[in-house]
């Protein structure tokens, strides 16, 4: 008797995994947040995007950072470009100023960008900032806080960190990659004001 029930039981719970296994997932489900925005840009001279989270900074307070990420068609990261150290900045004439990157001061916002495999958590080749003479800059252009939508643009130009973290680069890692064109558009979280 007790047999019977055991194998009723395996038999229902077979059904349900598979009745459950033919639902299709959304996209938008596997990547969660991200799906809140996008970055679009020319990246060495093809059209790019990617979707994009914008979140509080934890390590630098009074700062924000906003997160892109290309997933590929299975919900798997491919790369990872992340500004970090934004302020909240406006300026008196109501326009938003271009404001710098480098990755040579804490005072400044930096950029981070490497690309990844395997299932998305495997860092790939890592790239750093070059050409620092105000080439790699980040601008906002619109903040509509009753949607919370914060556009901008941007353009950073980027050299493959030979041996990065101990890891010597993939045999067919681009040697340069530039950014130019760039748009995002995000949401912004509750607590955001543009100063």
């Amino acid at each position: 008797m007790r047999l019977n029930i055991l194998l009723t039981l395996f038999i229902l719970l077979s059904f349900l995994f598979i009745q459950s296994c033919g639902d299709e997932i959304e996209f938008e489900d596997l990547i969660g947040d991200f799906a809140n925005g996008s970055f679009k840009a020319i990246r060495n001279g093809e059209p790019w995007e990617a979707y994009a989270v914008m979140g509080e900074e934890i390590q630098f307070p009074g700062t924000f950072g906003i997160t892109s990420e290309r997933f590929n068609h299975q919900g798997f990261a491919r790369e990872s470009i992340a500004f970090i150290q934004v302020k909240n900045i406006k300026s008196k004439q109501e326009l938003y100023p271009r404001i710098p990157i480098s990755e040579r001061t804490i005072d400044t916002v930096r950029v981070f960008y490497n690309t990844s495999f395997d299932d998305g958590d495997v860092i790939g080749d890592i790239y750093k900032i070059v050409r620092e003479d105000n080439e790699n800059w980040i601008q906002f252009t619109e903040y509509d806080p009753a949607s919370r939508r914060l556009k901008g643009k941007f353009e950073i130009h980027l050299v493959l960190a030979e041996e990065e973290m101990g890891r010597v680069p993939e045999p067919d890692a681009e040697p340069t990659i530039d950014f130019v064109d760039g748009i995002f558009d995000v949401l912004a979280p509750e607590w955001f004001e543009l100063n």
